[in-house]
């Protein structure tokens, strides 16, 4: 590929190889689900109906709580935006490749404008013909607002207000996958769970087009099965197989099924499909600019403007990778990683040492993959020749990472504020949480916000939180019965700190009682001397103690009291260092170290190595943010259950391992702390006895939200729920 077309498809809307989107009766489609209850005269009117004017009634509906025309204009509104986005877009696509006449060959500046005039007046021809006066140009402000989906907060409340609760609840999920970060319609979300007649098929995701869907189905049929492990062929090494720690949703079973047929159909037709939705994404950045552009130089200007269309493309990737509302870090790299074990299965070699380089392009240090591709080429017929690149993946690859250099000079060159100044929706820097819609007749006072903010953090069971502290203390928490041990001072560094408290005797001991439940090595594949031979680490996550409640084989209430400590945890962490965003839990896990009989009181291992929570820790001293570290952490946390033991202290260090501090644990004792390089630590060997913990890693990025609270607390109100029928159902005795 060559190194102009590269910077053709930065300064233009790149079409790669196999971006053939059919669009001839799209617009219909979007149409016919926004059209019902409407004839089709009324339909040619509204098609003719600018939408930000429905938009605009739509609002004036709203706060003049008239709940019917509310929804009605909101519909029709989304209904005509996508109807124009529709044509827009197959306009771009047609006018994309323009000839320049023979006249203009060695005046490259020259040939560049000439191309961009013929490709403008081609679109502006096309959109004429196909749109009339539905163009409506300068209107950036409000097309923002439908890319986010703020109809949809303006629709749930709407739909709420009529008592169509499937509706309103269709409406708030709609409008949360494209607002991760909404506290507001996170608190809705959670509001409309409680109600007993909401189902769970009512959150749906009303924006979801035939890609996604096609899309969804082939990863679920891949990371349904791979929640376990395949059984192999013996005369094949393990590294082929493919494992995944997570299961993102549940789906179909070609994988269970050895269906390897259809999850490779499938597979392949949804990777078709993510290519035309990216080509799209990309096509809807050329809109008019959103920022007010004051440079006296033309190329200044010109430069500003690619920018914002660069910054755009690149949030194209993150955009193309929720399923479900959940971000699926890589899933355009992970296709290919599936894809491989696919034709391997199918015997379709030349296929699987494809995928397998493809793979790789992503990932070029992969030690699973690249043992994959050492054990192909160990075979008579393979040869290097048959690892070939797909074409469309290189080629989608290749064009991110020029952007991507692109945007690093312009930074390096310009400075950070150059990129960020005026700019919607920058994928390098993480967007405050949008504002929800003004209420009707009602004041919304600071007050107000601070009560939903409150009330949003509180999880069922748990105490309400106390009040902030004053400004002028710069950490402080006030909770009930804890108390600040140690503050940054005196563990020698900064964002740290210890407290007590935060669990009774009790509770430490039905927690150190469940933790029996845990198995050999786990979240570490099964190996239960991961950091050192001298000790056994076990461990539980919050779902399987739920599960194991389920089963009967640990107490409802101590698998509940799992749940209660760890939120009542992660509250104290939040408003100790005053943070102004939602802490989320990304990794929770119940462990215990046992030192095995033949530990020594001499040894000098650790009983977990010097490290970092979010960036990976060099022998240098470094501590690049990158694979393989989990770089998405951003606090941590520990609560100690126990004492009694002999060794086993938390040590915070420098580089070179030397000890800053350390704390000795006990029963209710929190250690706390951001989870970057400032924050290296470590913990002394365990000589003696078992020392167990619940270890929290917190997220300020909802898309790496732990989503086994929500499903293990599910399973424990519905164990709850059988349990009072049952008590309630049960004869009473005779006096």
């Amino acid at each position: 590929m060559s190194s102009s077309w590269l910077l053709v498809c930065v300064l233009m809307v790149c079409q790669f190889p196999g971006f053939q989107p059919e669009l001839a009766s799209f617009s219909e489609k979007l149409v016919a689900q926004h059209a019902e209850g409407s004839s089709p005269e009324e339909l040619e009117e509204l098609l003719e109906t600018p939408y930000f004017e429905l938009y605009g009634k739509g609002k004036d509906a709203y706060l003049d709580e008239e709940w019917e025309r509310c929804v009605w204009y909101m519909e029709k509104a989304v209904m005509v935006h996508k109807h124009v986005a529709a044509h827009k877009f197959r306009c771009r696509q047609r006018c994309f490749n323009q000839t320049v006449e023979p006249s203009f060959e060695g005046h490259s500046t020259l040939q560049m404008m000439r191309k961009f005039m013929k490709r403008a007046a081609c679109t502006d021809r096309c959109e004429q013909a196909s749109l009339g006066g539905m163009r409506w140009e300068g209107v950036n402000e409000i097309q923002q607002e439908m890319d986010s989906r703020v109809p949809y907060d303006y629709m749930q409340l709407c739909y709420y207000k009529l008592g169509d609760l499937q509706k309103a609840a269709a409406s708030a999920y709609t409008f949360l996958q494209m607002n991760l970060n909404h506290d507001i319609m996170r608190a809705n979300i959670a509001f409309y769970r409680q109600m007993e007649e909401v189902q769970q098929e009512w959150f749906r995701d009303r924006e979801k087009n035939h890609w996604k869907e096609a899309l969804e189905g082939a990863v679920n049929s891949v990371l349904q099965a791979l929640n376990g492990s395949w059984d192999m062929d013996p005369d094949v090494p393990n590294v082929i197989r493919v494992q995944s720690s997570r299961r993102f949703m549940d789906g179909m079973d070609h994988y269970l099924m050895n269906q390897f047929e259809d999850a490779r159909d499938s597979l392949e037709a949804a990777l078709e499909l993510w290519y035309q939705e990216y080509g799209k994404c990309r096509s809807s950045c050329e809109r008019p600019n959103n920022m007010d552009i004051k440079r006296n130089d033309l190329w200044m200007s010109l430069t500003d403007r690619y920018v914002e269309l660069l910054l755009c493309r690149r949030n194209c990737i993150v955009r193309m990778s929720h399923i479900e509302g959940r971000f699926v870090e890589q899933l355009l790299a992970n296709m290919f990683h599936y894809l491989q074990y696919v034709y391997f299965q199918l015997k379709d070699w030349p296929n699987a040492m494809r995928n397998a380089a493809t793979y790789l392009i992503f990932y070029p240090t992969d030690p699973m993959m690249t043992q994959n591709v050492d054990y192909f080429l160990s075979l008579s017929w393979a040869s290097e020749d048959m690892l070939e690149v797909r074409p469309e993946a290189a080629a989608v690859y290749e064009v991110v990472e020029l952007e991507r250099k692109l945007l690093q000079d312009i930074q390096k060159n310009f400075g950070d504020e150059y990129v960020i100044e005026g700019l919607h929706g920058n994928a390098w820097y993480q967007d405050e949480p949008n504002a929800s819609p003004p209420r009707p007749n009602e004041e919304e006072e600071e007050e107000e916000k601070d009560e939903e903010y409150e009330k949003e953090i509180l999880e069922d069971g748990e105490e309400e939180a106390q009040p902030r502290v004053t400004k002028d203390v710069r950490y402080g928490y006030n909770m009930p019965g804890v108390t600040v041990v140690k503050g940054p001072r005196d563990l020698k560094g900064p964002k740290r700190m210890v407290a007590d408290g935060i669990a009774s005797e009790e509770e430490c001991k039905m927690l150190s009682h469940l933790a029996k439940g845990g198995t050999e090595g786990n979240g570490y594949e099964g190996d239960k001397h991961v950091h050192t031979e001298f000790e056994r680490f076990d461990g539980l996550t919050v779902l399987q103690a739920a599960e194991l409640a389920k089963r009967g084989l640990v107490s409802v209430d101590h698998a509940e009291m799992y749940l209660n400590l760890s939120n009542k945890a992660r509250r104290y962490v939040h408003g100790y260092f005053h943070m102004k965003h939602q802490l989320f839990f990304t990794y929770t896990h119940l462990v215990c170290r046992t030192a095995e009989p033949y530990s020594t009181d001499d040894r000098t291992d650790l009983s977990h190595p010097i490290h970092a929570d979010n960036c990976h820790l060099l022998p240098d001293g470094s501590c690049p943010k990158k694979l393989p570290a989990f770089t998405w952490r951003d606090w941590s946390a520990i609560l100690y259950l126990n004492e009694g033991f002999k060794g086993g202290e938390f040590i915070f260090t420098h580089a070179n391992e030397s000890v800053q501090s350390s704390v000795k644990p006990k029963c209710g004792r929190l250690v706390g702390f951001s989870a970057g390089e400032e924050n290296l630590h470590g913990v002394k060997a365990v000589v003696k006895g078992r020392r167990c913990a619940l270890a929290m890693w917190y997220t300020l990025d909802e898309r790496y939200n732990e989503v086994e609270h929500y499903q293990a607390r599910k399973i424990l109100q519905t164990l709850k729920k059988h349990r009072t029928k049952a008590s309630k159902d049960k004869p009473k005795e005779e006096l």
